[in-house]
């Protein structure tokens, strides 16, 4: 979708709130071609930060909007269905394996001529401060991981198992910023 559009992060601070709130939401809007917004989706976790990453279409039509989300004080992968129609969100998922002292986000989303999802982000970092990476560079103390799900299997209870494959990257790195299909097939 040409007229789709996401946010990194949405702060208290950037709203002209001076609450010192830690609290941020997600957020994604869609425009249509004349620029007019014709809906906005913001996640609304009470109490909890998130993030809004990346998003794309999936083959059904609807969209997938990946980050991260604080789910029992651990910063999760996290991705979110909306409907394209109107940003109904249908689903948020983030059993993607992260746990205490491993918190985690996916940056980036694409969707393969096949179907295919192809997720790429961090994992294993010890701490969730300083996780605006999207805006403002790398969060540091991560491991990168690239992962594959059908499209298919993409619900509210997918999970790590789900993956035609994850591949995680321990040399080092601290996260991975993109993942494409090659003309090959191969993933880079």
């Amino acid at each position: 979708h040409r007229d789709l559009h996401s946010f990194p992060t949405r702060r208290s601070s950037d709203l002209g709130e001076s609450d010192g709130s830690p609290h941020t939401d997600a957020f994604a809007f869609k425009v249509d071609a004349a620029g007019k917004v014709a809906w906005s989706w913001t996640s609304k976790v009470a109490g909890a930060k998130d993030a809004a990453n990346a998003v794309a279409e999936l083959p059904d039509g609807s969209l997938a909007v990946v980050g991260w989300r604080t789910v029992g004080g651990v910063g999760k992968r996290s991705l979110t269905n909306l409907a394209a129609a109107t940003g109904a969100e249908q689903y948020t998922v983030t059993s993607f394996g992260d746990a205490a002292k491993s918190h985690g986000a996916w940056e980036m989303i694409e969707v393969t001529p096949a179907g295919d999802v192809l997720l790429a982000g961090l994992r294993q970092r010890q701490t969730i401060d300083e996780m605006w990476f999207k805006s403002y560079g790398n969060a540091g103390a991560g491991r990168p991981v690239v992962a594959k799900f059908p499209a298919a299997k993409l619900s509210a209870t997918t999970t790590s198992a789900d993956a035609a494959w994850e591949r995680p990257f321990d040399s080092g790195l601290e996260t991975a910023k993109a993942a494409r299909l090659a003309d090959s097939g191969k993933v880079a």
